[in-house]
């Protein structure tokens, strides 16, 4: 797989900076300045049709320096057509050709003109790969494009020279062309202030009306905030350019921008015109504003990273690559320059973007420098604040208690409640709760045994206890449910209000396993563990105060005191807690997981809820984003969750729950967070982790199925807020059973197998889900799914589907798992990952890689003799995607370095017909591999394996040495009672597996 290369862009204007120019040698070809790691280039035409002679000349030049040309079906105007561009279809399939062709490196579009904003509306954006490491270069018409790139998340979009405008430029900006594309850093570049200020962000870059049309398409919008952009324009009346200047205004586009940097005014009247036109957009702006740079349709052209960093200090632009994690970090490969951060000088404070006039019409403005923690850009240096995405007036409004509280209906509110019963699907699940109701009713409610929370001391079991406590809180939230339905008070709300008053009882909302050093080695809770805040202790005060939401009239009318003993009992051992103490999970210090959006999301509820205070709100909003601030930092710029799809639901989910609370009680503050492309590939990772069915590729704690612990209502809510159709599908597959609609006879069972949190779910199912989810369309995944050096998978619904995952085994929830892989025919699973067995004491404890499920015995990397994978970051695997059809990982630096292991690549090919894995390792002495089947396989040979419907596997290097059962206590609840465990000895390298059709 090729090592992307980070890049940047901005440079000198040759007139300004002569020094540079003599630098460059000056009659080099363009082709020259094509970075040697750019080995194909497609080009296309995505706007108007290009000159032909000098398209056809200057890829012809191209090709005699070595670099392989693809060009598009339809760059140029056929033979007596007058039309301007191709049509949209045919745009379409030379710019999709492009983009699924994985040897471009680059994309050079021929020319501007116009018809790009037709194109992007056409692109079948849910079925591209996000591709981060493809590159794609060009201007003016092309801004509607590389704008729609960056919002969408997809490509390396670069602003710069069209194809036509290369071989005119000068030796500085084809300069400027190679360090951007190298990821270098640029030379500084002199510009002239209209109004001073220094500033410091992101780059976005475009030609003006193209930037006005954009904003004007919601799907497609860029906002610009925490970055520097760069506007150019051709051929406009002043009178239109200040209309579309207005309309950026008016939608708040320049909003938070750090700064404004004018390139090329071109035909647009004498110079004064120009100036004061400027001046005259100036004026309206609170940032520094500057001209003078080489970008546009005059002279020179110089190329702008949209992942890269600028900086303006006295009067002087500075760019630097791209910072660390903002395109996918990954080894450096031949050929490519691998970025580990900005240039900029950690020291150096990043700007906010304001100034302060301090005379003079042009005036000189100075900066005010934020606190550390502000978010200039997706792609910034600096650390990410999730306030900042917040709109400017939310403190204010939370401050005046400006704010709403209600989530969901409220059972005063029969209109909505009556309209469940409208849809079938949500009608049924209506019957299953009343019929559940019911159950409940007809039996004592079961209390709590103090001795079952001793145990996890004692002897390490968890879920005795755990299994109580769970079904308590899904009784209440089933009551819940049932009173709002029914809107019989009569019969629910005395048992609702016992529930109520049994969970006010417990000394600890707490779990045992969670209360930690405080015990001492006595099980007893200690008095301050009912304030010790944990994943389930948050939980519990979301479900009460959603209760109160729901229910506070009808509890105030039968006992007004009871009701704030419910909301004073809630705040006092969680929402006040949080206020005081620094729990790990709120410790930015540390590596944080899914505890931190999870406890935030639901802490933030009840207070929203029950805080009576507004300046006790603000501070608890305050206390919690900045410590999820730190967790949403940790995510990867690709969205990979590292603890696994089956806590993905615990943790991206709960980031968007957060949020959406946020946006409910001031509409609009999460709109930013969910246009983020960062967020949406944390959204689509779920979907986009399906290897076959409903199946996923396992990492970390996690089974192959995670539908237990997938809450629909929420998740189909999450791809809608940012735009994602595959999520949204991911979502409406999980409520079918055998593909038909409307059927739910697991939903409850589900939830009875997750932490109690009925009352939400349900919630969302019901307010969330659309009525009739059959009418709704559904988006197919990709033929592959790649994270690098991680996971891929490779997808053939019909015939075999597999997996290969990487990384480290330090990831959070580890296993010992690099080299696994997985391996599917249909929906049927051949080889699997176990997943992880029922917690106890030992999971988490210094015993955790004695279970076999964790271990490297339990995965199928080779082991060699006693010597095998063991945990921490410094046992590493790379993962590359050579083809649509491969998957290649290094395993040389996944096991001790006393294995003294010369060599380890293992490849997996997959397609309809077959996988294949093959191993290359040196030395071969003792080297074994362990499978895993729920099929019911034989061997028939030492070198064959059958594993029934016709399905065998050709081993070759090697033999079977045994097919054992696995014994029905030891396999993890998610298999059922059947588990095969197959060992394979090595003989010799290369050891080849191939998974096939008899026959084939």
């Amino acid at each position: 797989m090729k090592t992307i290369s980070l890049c940047k862009g901005i440079l000198m204007s040759t007139f300004l900076w002569s020094s540079a120019v003599a630098a460059v040698p000056e009659k080099k070809d363009f082709c020259d300045f094509i970075p040697p790691d750019v080995k194909t280039v497609a080009v296309i035409s995505p706007a108007s049709f290009p000159n032909q002679q000098a398209i056809e000349d200057s890829m012809r030049r191209m090709q005699a320096r070595g670099v392989k040309v693809k060009p598009g079906k339809y760059l140029f105007c056929p033979a007596g057509s007058r039309s301007k561009h191709a049509s949209v279809k045919q745009r379409k399939e030379d710019f999709m050709n492009a983009w699924m062709d994985p040897e471009v490196d680059l994309i050079v579009c021929t020319r501007g003109g116009s018809g790009a904003q037709d194109l992007i509306r056409e692109l079948d954006w849910d079925k591209m790969p996000l591709r981060p490491e493809l590159k794609i270069i060009g201007f003016s018409n092309i801004t509607c494009l590389t704008g729609a790139l960056l919002r969408k998340g997809y490509g390396h979009p670069f602003a710069g020279p069209n194809l036509v405008r290369f071989a005119g430029l000068e030796p500085a900006a084809l300069e400027s062309f190679r360090r951007g594309m190298c990821g270098e850093k640029q030379k500084p570049f002199p510009l002239e202030p209209i109004c001073r200020g220094d500033c410091r962000g992101g780059i976005y870059a475009g030609h003006l009306s193209l930037l006005a049309v954009l904003d004007a398409m919601p799907e497609y919008r860029v906002q610009p905030d925490g970055r520097i952009v760069f506007i150019e324009c051709i051929g406009r009346t002043p009178e239109i350019l200040t209309a579309e200047w207005n309309k950026l205004l008016a939608s708040g586009f320049f909003r938070n921008v750090r700064g404004v940097v004018f390139g090329h005014f071109t035909k647009l009247g004498p110079e004064e015109t120009v100036s004061q036109l400027l001046q005259k957009f100036a004026d309206t702006l609170t940032c520094p504003v500057y001209k003078g740079f080489a970008y546009g349709h005059a002279g020179d052209i110089h190329t702008l990273d949209f992942f890269g960093q600028a900086e303006i200090r006295d009067n002087v632009l500075h760019v630097a690559p791209p910072a660390a994690g903002a395109l996918s970090d990954r080894p450096a490969g031949p050929g490519k320059k691998k970025i580990f951060g900005s240039n900029f000088s950690a020291s150096d404070p990043p700007g906010a973007g304001k100034r302060v006039k301090t005379g003079g019409t042009k005036g000189t403005f100075t900066m005010s420098y934020p606190s550390a923690g502000m978010r200039p850009d997706s792609a910034s240096e600096a650390k990410t604040s999730l306030e900042e995405m917040l709109p400017k007036d939310f403190y204010a409004r939370i401050r005046e208690g400006n704010y709403l509280r209600n989530f969901y209906p409220s059972f005063a509110d029969r209109k909505a409640w009556e309209a469940i019963a409208a849809s079938p699907l949500k009608a049924q699940e209506k019957r299953i709760l009343l019929d559940s109701a019911e159950e409940i009713l007809s039996r004592p409610m079961e209390a709590l045994s103090l001795w079952d929370y001793f145990r996890f001391a004692m002897d390490g079991d968890r879920l005795q206890y755990e299994l109580r406590y769970f079904s308590r809180r899904i009784e209440l939230g089933t009551l819940v449910l049932a009173l709002c339905l029914s809107g019989d008070k009569s019969r629910y709300l005395p048992a609702v209000i016992d529930r109520l008053g049994a969970i006010m009882a417990e000394p600890t909302w707490c779990a045992s396993a969670h209360v930690g050093d405080l015990r001492d080695g006595d099980p007893m809770p200690p008095p301050e563990a009912a304030e010790i805040v944990d994943l389930f202790n948050a939980e519990t005060a979301q479900q009460v105060s959603l209760t109160l939401q729901l229910l506070g009239d009808e509890i105030k009318a039968v006992s007004p005191r009871f009701f704030e003993h419910c909301r004073t009992t809630t705040l006092k051992r969680v929402v006040y807690p949080v206020l005081k103490q620094t729990f790990w999970w709120m410790d930015t210090s540390r590596k944080l997981n899914n505890w931190t959006p999870w406890c935030c999301g639901n802490v933030l509820l009840a207070g929203a809820v029950l805080l009576d205070d507004p300046a006790v709100m603000e501070a608890l909003l305050r206390r919690t984003l900045g410590c999820t601030s730190a967790f949403y930092d940790r995510i990867a710029a690709d969205g990979y969750c590292d603890e696994g799809p089956g806590y993905w639901n615990k943790s991206f989910p709960k980031l968007f729950y957060l949020f959406r609370i946020l946006d409910t009680m001031v509409p609009g503050a999460g709109e930013r967070l969910f246009s983020d492309p960062k967020f949406r590939r944390m959204g689509d990772y779920e979907a986009d982790m399906v290897v076959a069915g409903t199946a996923s590729a396992c990492c970390a704690d996690c089974g192959h199925i995670p539908d237990t612990g997938i809450q629909t209502g929420i998740t189909y809510d999450f791809g809608r807020r940012i735009g994602s159709a595959k999520l949204r599908s991911f979502a409406l597959d999980r409520l079918a059973v055998d593909g038909k609609l409307p059927v739910l006879p697991g939903m409850q069972k589900n939830f009875r197998q997750g932490t109690g949190d009925l009352l939400s779910a349900v919630l969302d199912f019901f307010f969330c889900i659309p009525d009739d989810p059959a009418a709704e369309p559904r988006t197919a995944l990709s033929p592959a799914s790649f994270w690098p050096d991680r996971i891929g998978i490779l997808r053939h619904p019909e015939g075999f589907s597999a997996s290969l995952k990487a990384n480290h085994n330090g990831e959070n929830h580890n296993h010992n798992d690099l080299g696994h892989f997985t391996v599917y025919c249909g929906r049927r699973p051949l080889v699997i990952d176990l997943g992880t067995g029922i917690y106890s004491k030992k999971n988490f404890g210094a015993q955790r890689y004695e279970l076999y499920y964790t271990s490297a015995i339990g995965h199928n990397a080779l082991c060699f003799g006693d010597k095998m994978q063991q945990p921490g970051e410094q046992y590493r695997a790379t993962l590359s995607m050579p083809d649509g059809r491969t998957l290649r990982s290094d395993l040389g630096k996944a096991y001790p370095a006393d294995l003294n292991l010369q060599k380890y690549l293992r490849t997996l090919t997959c397609d309809a017909e077959n996988v294949v894995v093959t191993d290359e390792f040196l030395p071969v002495d003792g080297a074994f591999m362990t499978l895993y089947s729920p099929s019911r396989v034989t061997r028939t040979s030492e070198a064959e394996l059958d594993f029934g419907e016709g399905i065998i596997c050709r081993i070759s290097g090697g033999r079977c040495e045994s097919v054992e059962d696995v014994p029905a206590e030891d396999v993890p609840n998610h298999w059922g009672a059947l588990l095969k465990k197959i060992r394979i000895t090595a003989e010799s390298s290369p050891l080849r597996l191939e998974f096939t059709r008899r026959g084939k």
